[in-house]
Parts: C-alpha cells; structure tokens; sequence
C-alpha cells in the first residue's frame, strides 16, 4: 500500500547504486589478427599430417576406401526401388477428427483443492505433461494490480524459492523437468449474469474477458 501511494523508486536506486555510482570497472581490450585464418590452417594440417603419420598403410587404405565409397552413395541417384521405399502419407491416410483419448476427473476432496483432469496416454515413454490453469478471477485481484501479473508470472520462476536461489531452482528445472513455462492468458468467456464488478474486465460488447495463469511443464513418471 505504501508502494502504491508514494511511489517507487526500486529500479531506479538500483540503476543509480550497481550502474552510474559503481567504481569497478573491467576493460578488455581486443586486437584483431591478420593472420589467424592462415595459423588455424596451418595448425589443422599439422595435426592432419601427425594423425596420417601415425597410421599404418593399412589403416590408411582403409580411410581412403570409406571416403571413396561415402563420396559414390552421395553422387549417385536412388533407384526408383530405392525411392519406394521412402514412407509417404496420403491426404486419405489422415483423419480429419483426431485422437480423442480419455479423460478422469479429481474432484478435491476437502475445501481449497482443485479438480484435476488425468489423461492417460500410451506411447508417453513415461512423459508427464502437465498444464495447470487457474482462474485468477477467484484470486480477487484488482483492476489496479492487474498490470503486474506478467511480473508476478516472470518471478515464479526467476525469483529463486526459501531454499534456492534463482540460479539454483533454474538447475534443479533444468534436471529434473524438460522445461516449465509460465504465462498468463486472456481469453473471452460467457459474460455474467450479475452486473461487472471492478474485479472484471468488460469489452465494449459487454463481452468478459477472462485471465488465467498456465503453468506448464513435462517431467519423467
């Protein structure tokens, strides 16, 4: 509340301490080469001649018939027989609906929790999908926080947890998930029927506009 009635000034000061006020400096300087291209070839054709040297005649000829023989499949055109065996779809081979697969619902058990849809996939590999959406018109958010949304999104994974710090908990992600993304989404929904309170948002068509925050990400079973 302080923050909203005064002001910050966060970004700033920490402009003015870590960047216009600071003393450290670090200067690089670069020289460019006129003859780098020249010394890494030279360097790749003495390490070209050991690894020849240190090969028997036999070993030799075996390398030069391989890059003959590699040389002869990339000039030479597939046969027809070749090329048959390429597989290949027809537009017939396609469906037009789609997989629908099945579906579970998890209703909570207690006050608080949150339904959960499990959709069983074979041929997963043991990949868990995982797509979590909240409605954050049930977050009484309002109308003046709403522009910080796309901060608090970022800071769910960049601001680091009671037990690591942003640089570790982007490990520990990168470990044990194949990646989690965090967005927030708005999408049109039924409007209401009661009357637009300043926790809605409403087009000009009377149209609702809902926000919801998706949490995405797959992991190993």
């Amino acid at each position: 509340r302080q923050v909203k009635k005064e002001g910050s000034q966060l970004f700033q000061d920490l402009i003015k301490e870590y960047l216009l006020d600071n003393n450290h400096r670090v200067h690089l300087e670069l020289h460019p080469s006129d003859t780098l291209d020249a010394e890494m070839a030279d360097e790749e054709k003495k390490s070209l001649l050991q690894i020849k040297n240190s090969l028997s005649l036999t070993q030799f000829r075996d390398i030069q018939a391989s890059v003959t023989n590699l040389h002869n499949i990339q000039t030479t055109e597939d046969t027809p027989a070749a090329l048959a065996t390429i597989p290949s779809l027809a537009l017939s081979d396609l469906s037009p609906t789609g997989v629908e697969y099945p579906f579970t619902v998890d209703t909570p058990k207690h006050s608080g929790g949150i339904t959960l849809l499990k959709t069983p996939v074979s041929g997963s590999f043991g990949i868990v999908n995982i797509h979590l959406g909240i409605d954050l018109a049930h977050a009484n958010i309002m109308w003046d926080d709403v522009g910080l949304l796309p901060f608090f999104a970022s800071m769910m994974k960049e601001g680091g947890t009671s037990t690591f710090d942003e640089i570790e908990i982007a490990r520990e992600i990168d470990i044990h998930t194949g990646g989690i993304s965090i967005d927030i989404i708005t999408t049109h929904s039924t409007p209401p029927t009661s009357t637009h309170s300043d926790l809605v948002i409403a087009s000009a068509d009377d149209t609702q506009i809902r926000t919801l925050l998706f949490l995405e990400g797959k992991c190993t079973s």
